[in-house]
């Protein structure tokens, strides 16, 4: 499949897409850990939930797998691009989005497909779309490449923090933008 607009970039070299399997989560027996490691080609980018000022951020559906009861995506801190006068959020090379998946019924196998829908860009959009056969996962043998691989993505997720962890550091105006630095007494250091 040829990208629209851009005949010489071939869709399967843009953007690649792996299911990883971190691990059956200890604290839940019903739960897993998994995270969808997407890698593109250099300037493009795939979106983070709240993309900006275009863009759309990529979904995850469970509705033809079994004994998913639910599959929450979780975004790791995304990287600010400007083009022209639009902002968007998203990532660029790797990014691996952790998943974790609880079960319905512990006692029965995951199985079938997760779907993913997004849209990488670059001077264009495309959509992307791609199933992930639960079923080739090895749920028996934990993998702890792919497990430190996840985890290192998943410790990227912003956190909220409350007012009284916070303190204004600094305010710098340079031409019409605004930065602001704090303390962030939940992690000891200046963000």
């Amino acid at each position: 499949e040829r990208c629209l607009g851009h005949p010489a970039v071939d869709l399967e070299r843009l953007s690649r897409h792996n299911l990883l399997f971190g691990q059956k989560l200890t604290n839940q027996f019903n739960d897993y850990l998994l995270g969808l490691e997407v890698n593109r080609l250099p300037k493009w980018k795939i979106y983070w939930k709240n993309p900006g000022d275009a863009g759309l951020p990529p979904e995850i559906s469970w509705k033809n797998a079994s004994n998913v009861d639910s599959v929450s995506l979780l975004y790791p801190m995304p990287k600010r691009f400007i083009f022209f006068d639009i902002q968007t959020f998203g990532y660029e090379n790797e990014v691996v989005f952790p998943l974790e998946i609880k079960l319905i019924d512990k006692e029965k196998k995951l199985s079938g497909f997760l779907d993913l829908d997004a849209q990488i860009c670059s001077e264009i959009c495309v959509p992307i779309t791609q199933k992930f056969d639960l079923n080739k996962l090895n749920f028996i043998k934990e993998d702890t490449t792919s497990f430190k691989k996840i985890i290192s993505y998943k410790n990227k997720i912003p956190k909220r923090v409350t007012k009284e962890q916070l303190d204004l550091v600094s305010i710098n105006i340079h031409k019409e933008v605004v930065s602001l630095k704090f303390k962030n007494y939940a992690i000891s250091s200046i963000n």
